[in-house]
């Protein structure tokens, strides 16, 4: 009896020290995800890069450090925009942001407090909206 348990336990061992899976969990094998490229986006390849002045001799006051950068790949937007495109983008939605950040924060402030008759909906920006 001793001579069998001690069998199994030896066979037990044998193959629980096996490094098929690495002791990674296993489950259903299947192929890796990869997301689908986002509409407008380009992809920017992985790299590396010196990053610092071109001309070490540019700078005699002080001590050039030139370092090297690796970046993982990324995506980016294909039209190019200009800083003053941009500000004007962001002062034409400024107003409607601003509105519905308030009414977010007047509603969760008061929330059910208030009687429905005493609302004028019609001057309410997210009257019409549910969150359900």
């Amino acid at each position: 009896m001793k001579k069998n348990l001690l069998f199994l336990l030896l066979i037990f061992f044998a193959i629980s020290c096996s490094k098929d899976d690495r002791g990674d969990l296993v489950g259903v094998k299947a192929s890796k995800f990869f997301p689908n490229k986002p509409q407008g986006m380009v992809l920017i390849p992985s790299g590396s890069f010196v990053m610092g002045p071109s001309n070490p001799n540019a700078y005699m006051d002080q001590n050039p450090t030139l370092k090297t950068v690796s970046l993982k790949a990324f995506y980016m937007d294909e039209t190019e925009i200009s800083n003053s495109e941009y500000r004007q983008f962001v002062n034409w939605v400024r107003d409607s942001v601003v509105r519905n950040e308030l009414a977010r924060a007047a509603y969760e402030k008061i929330g059910d407090e208030v009687n429905e008759e005493d609302v004028l909906w019609d001057y309410m920006p997210i009257a019409k909206i549910s969150e359900f």
